[in-house]
């Protein structure tokens, strides 16, 4: 069993990713030779302020297993301020949201559906199987929220059985899958982003997939459906909606 076992496998692409650039830069030293000037250095240069974010949160979690396995004595990454990063605002509006939709092949029509009416990551609702909806709704145990807390959460709607028959018609092979390709199989998060980014092409109108996340928060009375622990990460990252205020 390796060390990322137990993560989602998106988040191993992503780790994978970051864990070959971060060998580009620190490959021919040793532990103990990167000091935290080295890490101020990668997050300086780096040409993406978010990502080289990133590759120090991997870094620093690569140095906690080093210092457990007694191969490093200090995580250099400690203490090191990291770039800041302004969170965005883009806000989805009903008309861009639909505008994008007609365009869409069925299966990303669905999945965009899902994503705004359940609130829930795109990776969380790709693995759904159609034994997981319930009278109740779909219990999401999800990847990221379930490790920190145990916990997981049944989200319901008056769209979900519509959405529900849709995703079974469009299911020919009767896959167990919730949302299955031709094959049966379900989608992967790389060829959803490959088809979103066919779709996006040079749109004025286009934004990111994960935006419709923020959109369902914005929309929503109170956006606790995403099932966030934590109400500031909610509030700074997720209700983009402007906030109506009546004037004199």
């Amino acid at each position: 069993r390796t060390c990322m076992d137990h993560l989602a496998s998106s988040t191993r692409k992503d780790y994978t990713h970051a864990l070959s650039r971060l060998e580009g830069f620190y490959g021919s030293m040793s532990p103990g030779q990167i000091k935290p000037h080295h890490i101020a250095k990668h997050l300086d240069e780096h040409p993406s302020p978010s990502r080289a974010n990133y590759e120090i949160a991997v870094l620093s979690s690569v140095f906690k297993k080093l210092m457990r396995w007694g191969k490093a004595n200090h995580n250099p990454c400690q203490g090191v301020e990291r770039n800041k990063i302004a969170p965005r605002r883009d806000y989805v509006t009903d008309e861009r949201f639909w505008a994008v939709w007609k365009d869409a092949k069925a299966h990303l029509q669905l999945l965009m559906e899902l994503v705004y009416t359940l609130g829930q990551d795109p990776c969380d609702i790709i693995t759904l199987k159609r034994s997981d909806v319930t009278p109740k709704g779909i219990e999401f145990k999800r990847t990221k929220t379930a490790r920190k807390t145990g916990k997981s959460i049944i989200v319901n709607s008056d769209k979900l059985p519509d959405l529900v028959e849709r995703c079974r018609k469009l299911n020919k092979v009767g896959s167990i899958w919730l949302l299955a390709n031709h094959n049966g199989q379900p989608y992967t998060m790389s060829a959803i982003h490959s088809a979103w980014q066919r779709l996006m092409g040079g749109r004025e109108d286009r934004f990111r997939f994960q935006d419709i996340r923020a959109k369902s928060a914005s929309d929503h009375p109170t956006g606790d459906h995403l099932g966030h622990s934590d109400k500031r990460t909610k509030e700074r990252f997720y209700r983009l909606k402007p906030e109506e205020i009546e004037g004199l």
